[in-house]
């Protein structure tokens, strides 16, 4: 199975990012336990779902849930995965990535997300 993605430029991940941030602005990541991380994939009965939104907007671009469940499996932090799975994103795009993470992690809305990545604020 593939799991490097050169097609995956800052541009591309940004986009991805809004486009799913658009589609669901007031989602708030559910973790699957009170202290769990936030996961790219969930298990499900029926396979894999998309968790996060940087999970969601990875597998828009093409990245299969099974190869993000791996990541999942050892917890890896955002900059691994770009490095390993996306090598053209460059610091700007993990950058500001990592901003809409850090902020869907303490449970803003994914479209507050994105807005605070951008700057705006929120509230």
């Amino acid at each position: 199975m593939n799991k490097t993605f050169p097609g995956i430029t800052d541009q591309a991940l940004i986009d991805a990012i809004n486009e799913v941030a658009a589609e669901y602005p007031t989602r708030v990541y559910e973790r699957t336990e009170p202290d769990a991380n936030c996961r790219y994939v969930h298990p499900t009965e029926f396979g894999l779902k998309c968790g996060c939104l940087l999970g969601h907007a990875f597998h828009r671009l093409g990245v299969p849930l099974a190869v993000l469940a791996e990541y999942d499996e050892y917890s890896s932090e955002l900059d691994e995965v770009l490095r390993e799975l996306a090598p053209n994103v460059t610091r700007v795009g993990f950058l500001w990535a990592d901003k809409v993470q850090r902020a869907q992690d303490c449970d803003e809305p994914w479209g507050e997300a994105v807005k605070l990545a951008n700057g705006y604020p929120t509230r």
